[in-house]
This record gives structure tokens, sequence and C-alpha cells, in this order.
């Protein structure tokens, strides 16, 4: 397992350790969104209203489940999005989108990932 300075990337991982990775940025992710006091676990809410904050797929129209659910509502809460419509990457580029380059706040160079590659701002 990588140490703290020794950085996998995802294809370097085994799969107990792309789990811990996906453990601890869903924790994180509800923790984020916990802080904002809008997560869908701190209000009260109706049936009809879990049912109408599903999070959906744009295109198809099918529901997102279990996990993946869960980590769009945060994401909801963290951003301030009030419609649960979401796309996958894939989706996306095929509509014509692209995702941003992320910059460097100071310099505004691109920053690179731990692949070489162009890093793109953090999304779901």
């Amino acid at each position: 397992m990588a140490t703290e300075q020794e950085k996998k990337s995802w294809e370097q991982m085994s799969n107990v350790e792309k789990k811990e990775s996906f453990d601890k940025y869903m924790k994180y992710k509800l923790f984020e969104a916990h802080k904002t006091a809008k997560a869908d676990w701190q209000r009260d809410m109706s049936k009809e209203e879990v049912d109408n904050t599903m999070p959906y797929n744009a295109l198809t129209g099918k529901t997102y489940s279990r996990e993946t659910s869960m980590l769009l509502r945060a994401e909801m809460a963290i951003r301030g999005y009030e419609k649960a419509q979401f796309v996958t990457m894939e989706q996306g580029n095929a509509m014509g989108g692209v995702l941003k380059l992320k910059h460097d706040e100071q310099t505004g160079e691109i920053l690179k990932t731990k692949n070489g590659l162009q890093a793109r701002v953090e999304g779901v």
C-alpha cells in the first residue's frame, strides 16, 4: 500500500486500495454535505419530496441508486444544485461538453494529474 508521500494512480491500486480510496472519498463528501446543513438527511422530507429529489440520469431518465445516489445527493447539497439531473462524463462529451481544465490559482498554469495529463476541475 502507498504511503502518504507515495501516491498511486487508480490503475496502480489493488482492489483493496481502490475500495479504501473510494470509502475515504465518500466519507469526505458526506462530511462536506453535512457541513452545509442542507443535506437530505438533515431535512424533514415527505416520501414525495424524497422521490422528487432522487438523482437521475437526465439523458436516460433512470434513477441512480445506492452509493451513487448518496454521493450525488451530497454533491447537490455541497454545490447548491436545485435539480437532481446528472449525466455521465461520456454522455456529456457526446453532447459537446468539455470538462474545464484545472489551473493553479496563483500562476494560472494548467495543473497536471499523477499520470502527467492535464487536470480537470473536480466534479461528479
